[in-house]
């Protein structure tokens, strides 16, 4: 779990890093997530009003979609989170709002966190642009080895398209 003690938070600014292993946010179970979490909060209060903002730095590892080598890579992002004491107010914020009670002293800021990164991870992983990929014949990686291939050779089922190319 991840943790922001907000009974000492008055009118103002406040800033503070955390270091979360990928396990506290429970995501340990997925392939990219390895390295520590380094997490930078900036807790402001305005009235009733609680604003969170994050900016959550690490280290993935990615399968290349490509050639299917193991790359890393840096990820930064960041999320903004509004705590507040007033129910009326999660009804028209487009950020994530969250009712909390005046009694609160500890907020849970896990699982906001957890869905930023897991939206952040790219549909399509390429280790770079210039990846080659494999040889879709004999499955050679490309960007270490060419292969003596012949492309010029089609599957016959793929002639009638060939020649509309013409």
């Amino acid at each position: 779990m991840l943790n922001l003690n907000i009974a000492n938070v008055g009118e103002g600014l406040k800033k503070s890093d955390s270091i979360a292993q990928p396990a506290e946010l429970d995501l340990d179970k997925t392939e990219e997530f390895h390295y520590p979490l380094h997490i930078a909060f900036s807790v402001e209060k305005i009235g009733r009003n609680i604003f969170v903002d994050s900016e959550i730095r690490t280290k993935v590892d990615f399968l290349c979609d490509r050639c299917g080598e193991l790359f890393n890579q840096h990820m930064t992002e960041s999320a903004r989170l509004i705590y507040t004491y007033d129910g009326d107010m999660a009804n028209k914020e487009e950020d994530d709002v969250y009712v909390i009670s005046e009694s609160t002293t500890i907020i849970d800021v896990s699982e906001p966190i957890r869905q930023t990164l897991l939206v952040a991870v790219p549909q399509k992983k390429v280790c770079r642009r210039e990846c080659k990929g494999l040889c879709d014949r004999c499955g050679a990686n490309l960007n270490v080895e060419s292969c003596n291939c012949h492309t010029d050779s089609m599957d016959p089922r793929w002639e009638a398209l060939r020649n509309l190319i013409k």
